[in-house]
């Protein structure tokens, strides 16, 4: 595998062909560490807000702390920080726990109105 990795993304890391798992490991890693010591990684950046369209960031390597809006949080209905919305998820965590759950024709639905 010989990534220019000036010029790469992680789609290049998808589904290398010719490498196990190990050695797609390692070309991960060299890309990470490229991104890191050049100050460009904004993967798994820390937000310190709630989510919707302009969450807050700290500060980390070159990315300064504040304000930026959030084009991969899933709000397009602005609903996140909705506070019926709040109570309907915190009664629904009180009554059913919490859990990624399954498919609904392997471990059934729950009965919610």
């Amino acid at each position: 595998m010989n990534i220019n990795l000036a010029n790469a993304s992680f789609k290049d890391f998808e589904n290398p062909r010719g490498l196990d798992i190990f050695q797609r490991a390692a070309e991960h890693e060299r890309y990470l560490s490229y991104l890191k010591e050049n100050e460009f990684m904004n993967y798994r950046l820390t937000v310190t807000s709630g989510y919707g369209p302009v969450i807050e960031l700290a500060e980390e390597g070159h990315i300064k702390k504040g304000e930026y809006v959030s084009f991969v949080c899933n709000d397009y209905l602005g609903f996140t920080q909705h506070p019926e919305i709040k109570r309907a998820a915190i009664a629904g965590i009180e009554k059913y726990g919490t859990g990624a759950g399954s498919s609904p024709l392997i471990g059934g639905v729950f009965p919610i109105s």
